[in-house]
This record gives structure tokens, C-alpha cells and sequence, in this order.
């Protein structure tokens, strides 16, 4: 149990850093390709990268999956082991989508090509 609550407390700060730091990463890579805003028209932030109530959420699930773990363990009940482990697996799948998809939504859609009309060919 000792060694599980030092790994969440670690994990619980990796989770906390990585919400800083890979928007850190993507905010330069947009700007070197030219984003200088968000899709409202005002200038591009580092939290316009990640959506903040998913990154509250995923920091709950963690920290509710290593209490539970931790729980589990010192009272003995595989359940709640298992039940820990499934709330610390979604908050890591949680913490991947929200920053794999923060660039994607920062950036503002791309415009439709325009439409030609269509040309009537010629009669002979």
C-alpha cells in the first residue's frame, strides 16, 4: 500500500505537469505553422490547448482510482483494487484524448474550397 500511494502521489503530479507541458510543445509547433489564433478569432493561448473540466475530471478519476486502490489493498477486497485500476486506466485514456485533440480544436477550421461551376461542353 505504501508503494501504491507514492506511485499516485507521483502519477497525480505527471498528470498535473503534462497539462502544462504538451501544450507547451503543441503551442510552439502551431506557431512555427503559422496559428496565431483560435477558432473565436482571438489570440492562440496555452488553454486553448487542453479542455480544462476534462483535465479536473481526469485528475478526480486518478486520484479516486489511487484511494480505491490504496483502499482496496489495505482492507484486503480485490474489488475495489480492480474497481481503482479501471478509474486510473480511464483517467490516463482521458489525459490522452484531451491532449491529443487540444491542437485539433485550437485551430480553426479549414475553408471550404470554393465551388466552380459546372461548364456546358459544346455542341458540334
Amino acid at each position: 500500500a505504501e508503494v501504491v500511494s507514492l506511485l499516485g502521489w507521483l502519477a497525480l503530479a505527471v498528470v498535473g505537469h503534462v497539462h502544462k507541458i504538451v501544450p507547451f510543445i503543441a503551442y510552439a509547433a502551431l506557431r512555427a505553422r503559422g496559428v496565431r489564433t483560435n477558432r473565436s478569432g482571438r489570440p492562440l493561448l496555452f488553454g486553448d490547448l487542453f479542455n480544462h473540466t476534462v483535465a479536473w475530471a481526469t485528475l478526480a478519476a486518478t486520484a479516486a482510482g489511487f484511494i480505491g486502490t490504496v483502499s482496496g489493498l489495505l482492507a484486503g477486497a480485490a474489488p475495489l483494487v480492480v474497481a481503482g485500476g479501471l478509474c486510473i486506466a480511464a483517467g490516463g485514456v482521458a489525459v490522452c484524448a484531451n491532449l491529443t485533440t487540444g491542437p485539433l480544436r485550437a485551430r480553426a477550421p479549414a475553408a471550404p474550397a470554393p465551388r466552380t461551376p459546372p461548364t456546358q461542353a459544346s455542341a458540334p
